[in-house]
């Protein structure tokens, strides 16, 4: 398991990774279940009519329109907060690059050091 000690990856590469799992643990699972309705497909069919019918009762609506409202009340927040990273990053990054070392400062003077 990758820690962020032993690993800093950015966010746009820890998400790709979480992307791809995710596409490869649906597509198996996609795949037993296709293997398990070849293998018997009366049961199959039963299953999915009970699926269907217990979909049907159930209140979906209300289901469904609870996590999209806390999903579009969060958005907003959650935006600004990873620009905000970002755009912290390209700052650190860009000061790194025009920051002099402590030895040169050391040697102008410009380094006190307890101050």
């Amino acid at each position: 398991m990758n820690t962020p000690h032993n690993n800093r990856q950015t966010l746009e590469e820890n998400l790709q990774e979480f992307a791809t799992d995710t596409k490869t643990k649906i597509v198996q699972s996609y795949e037993k279940y296709e293997k398990i309705a070849a293998a018997d497909p009366g049961k199959a069919v039963l299953i999915a009519l009970a699926t269907g019918y217990c979909l049907h009762r159930l209140p979906l609506r209300a289901l469904v329109v609870l996590p999209v409202r806390a999903v579009v009340a969060v958005a907003p927040a959650l935006l600004l907060g990873l620009g905000a990273i970002k755009l912290c990053g390209i700052i650190q990054r860009s000061r790194k690059i025009n920051m002099p070392a402590p030895a040169m400062l050391r040697n102008t003077g410009e380094f006190h050091e307890g101050k």
